[in-house]
C-alpha cells in the first residue's frame, strides 16, 4: 500500500471514553506567588474533558495543566470527564463548569453558545487532521478501497473519528452506514488504534494529535498500523467557556493559559503535553473546517 508522511504533531487532547459516573476528581494546588490578588477566592471551579482517549491518559495528561489554572486563578479546580462532546457541552451551556477542553468538531457541529478561548500550537501551528488508517501492509489507497469492510468510529460529533469520514463519503453521494459493511462506535480514539492493531476493525479515522501520541507511546502496536489518507488541516482543538461566562472569570482563565509559554514551570507542563503553547484563535482559524462540515448540515444531529 501507499504510505502517507504525516507531520509530526503529539497528543495534547487524550481525554475520556464513556466514563459517565467518574466522580469529580479535585486538583486543587498550593497557592504560590504567581496566584492573582492577596486573597485566594475559595469559590471552586470545574473544568471538563471531552471524549478523545482513555480517562487514565487523560488525568495524567491534565492533571500538571489543571493544577496550574488553580495556581494562577486563585481558585480550586476540579475535573470532570463524560463519555459525549455533547453532554460536556451541555455542562458548558449550564454552567455547570466553567471551560471544558474538547474538539473541534462538537464546538462546530453542536457549539451553540460556546466560545473558543484559545486553541494549542502543535509546531507552531494550531491546526490537526484526520488520520486514516488501516492494518499495514494491506492494498488500501482511498477510503472507498473499504467498501463492505468493518470501520470503527468515535463519538457522533468527533471531526477527525467520524464527521470527517461522513463528509467524505457525503461529497461521494455515498453514506457511511450503506458505505460500509459494519461501523463500531468506539469509546475513544485510542481505543479504535488499539482495535487497528489487533485487526478487530478494518479502518478508522483518528485525530493525529491521538496517532501521534500512539506512535510515541505504543510503537509496536502502531508499526501494526498504517495511514492511507491524511486530511487537509482543521482548525485545533478549542479549549471552550460560555459566551456568557462572567468576564472576570473568563479574563483569569485566558490568562492562565496564554502566559504558560512565557514561564519556565509553565512551559514544562507544555512539554508534557507536546505543545508549544495556546493562543487566542486566529480570525478564520476554522472556516475551512466549517465549509467542509457544511456537507453534514442541518440533517445530523448529534
Amino acid at each position: 500500500m501507499t504510505r502517507v508522511a504525516l507531520p509530526a504533531v503529539a497528543a495534547l487532547l487524550a481525554a475520556c471514553g464513556r466514563d459517565d459516573d467518574l466522580p469529580w476528581v479535585s486538583l486543587e494546588a498550593p497557592l504560590d506567588a504567581t496566584t492573582p490578588a492577596s486573597v485566594v477566592d475559595q469559590r471552586g471551579i470545574t473544568i471538563a474533558v471531552a471524549p478523545i482517549s482513555s480517562s487514565v491518559r487523560s488525568f495524567e495528561l491534565y492533571e500538571p495543566l489543571l493544577a496550574w489554572i488553580s495556581r494562577r486563578i486563585g481558585r480550586p479546580v476540579d475535573l470532570l470527564q463524560r463519555g459525549s462532546y455533547h453532554e460536556v457541552n451541555q455542562l458548558i451551556r449550564r454552567h455547570e463548569v466553567a471551560l471544558a477542553f474538547t474538539c473541534t468538531g462538537p464546538w462546530l457541529l453542536d457549539g451553540d453558545g460556546l466560545d473558543a478561548l484559545a486553541v494549542p500550537l502543535v509546531h507552531g501551528m494550531p491546526t490537526y487532521r484526520a488520520v486514516c488508517l488501516t492494518q499495514a501492509g494491506r492494498e488500501i489507497e482511498d477510503l472507498r478501497d473499504l467498501a463492505g469492510a468493518s470501520f470503527g468510529v468515535a463519538d457522533a460529533l468527533s471531526l477527525a473519528g467520524r464527521a470527517y469520514t461522513e463528509a467524505r463519503l457525503a461529497r461521494d453521494g455515498l453514506r457511511m452506514d450503506v458505505f460500509f459493511g459494519r461501523v463500531i462506535q468506539a469509546d475513544g480514539h485510542d481505543v479504535l488504534l488499539q482495535w487497528l492493531a489487533r485487526g478487530e476493525v478494518d479502518g478508522a479515522c483518528v485525530n493525529s494529535l491521538v496517532w501521534e501520541d500512539f506512535n510515541t507511546r505504543q510503537p509496536d502496536l502502531a508499526a501494526r498500523v498504517e495511514a492511507f489518507e491524511i486530511s487537509p488541516p482543521f482548525g485545533a482543538p478549542p479549549v471552550l467557556v460560555a459566551r456568557d461566562l462572567d468576564p472576570a472569570l473568563r479574563a483569569d482563565l485566558a490568562r492562565a493559559l496564554l502566559s504558560m509559554a512565557a514561564d519556565a514551570e509553565g512551559r514544562g507542563i507544555l512539554a508534557g503535553l507536546h505543545i508549544d503553547g495556546f493562543i487566542e484563535p486566529p480570525p478564520g482559524l476554522y472556516d475551512d473546517t466549517r465549509r467542509f462540515l457544511g456537507v453534514l448540515q442541518p440533517s445530523r444531529e448529534p
